[in-house]
């Protein structure tokens, strides 16, 4: 599933998204005519360029540190299961190593999609100050 991931990148590079929540920014701008903004867009367009391979290497920053800690979660949530199924097993037989062969690859699968995990941009909104 897609999950958002927010970026506030200044003139300098720098990521302001904790500092300026999604809200109070939209109450903060101010939208310009379709002409003005490209006029803008054409001014700006290869520092537009720059900030955006910045903000592209703090996603992908974000993005190994939040898949580690997903496949952390799911490794300790579902090896508890797993080792659950195991003890379960050394007392009733009738549990079966298939069900635990199953969990096990489940995990390698689940990981294995986590470790996949990519960026897509959604959007990019240009703010300029005055």
């Amino acid at each position: 599933p897609l999950s958002p991931m927010r970026l506030l990148v200044d003139a300098r590079g720098k990521d302001l998204a904790a500092l300026l929540p999604r809200d109070r920014l939209n109450e903060m701008v101010q939208s310009v005519k379709k002409a003005t903004a490209l006029a803008i867009i054409k001014q700006v367009y290869q520092e537009v360029e720059a900030k955006m391979s910045l903000a592209t290497a703090a996603a992908e920053q974000q993005l190994a540190s939040i898949a580690a800690e997903a496949e952390h979660t799911m490794r300790l949530e579902l090896g508890e299961e797993l080792d659950r199924l195991r003890a379960l097993r050394r007392v009733n037989p009738s549990i079966r190593e298939e069900e635990i062969s199953f969990l096990q690859h489940r995990i390698d699968e689940c990981a294995v999609h986590i470790q996949h995990a990519s960026l897509q941009l959604q959007a990019l909104r240009l703010i300029i100050t005055t």
